[in-house]
C-alpha cells in the first residue's frame, strides 16, 4: 500500500474558501480518476494548511495516477 500526501499554505483567513475549493477539486477528480482524495486541515504544527492524501495499491497504480 503507497499513501501519498501534499500540504499547502493557505492564506490568514482563508481557510473555509481554501476547504470548500479543495473538495470542489477533489470531486471532480474522482470523476475523473476515480481515484480517492481525502481533504483535511493540518491542526498540529504550522496552522494554516491544507492536506490532501490518497491510498495506491501498488507503485504502477500510483504512477499511472501521477
Amino acid at each position: 500500500m503507497i499513501h501519498f500526501r501534499t500540504t499547502v499554505q493557505i492564506a490568514p483567513g482563508r481557510q473555509a474558501d481554501a476547504v470548500a475549493r479543495a473538495h470542489e477539486w477533489v470531486a471532480i477528480h474522482m470523476k475523473v480518476t476515480g481515484v480517492d482524495v481525502r481533504v483535511s486541515v493540518v491542526t498540529t504544527g504550522t496552522l494554516g494548511r491544507l492536506c490532501w492524501s490518497a491510498d495506491f495499491e501498488s507503485m504502477g497504480a500510483y504512477y499511472g495516477w501521477h
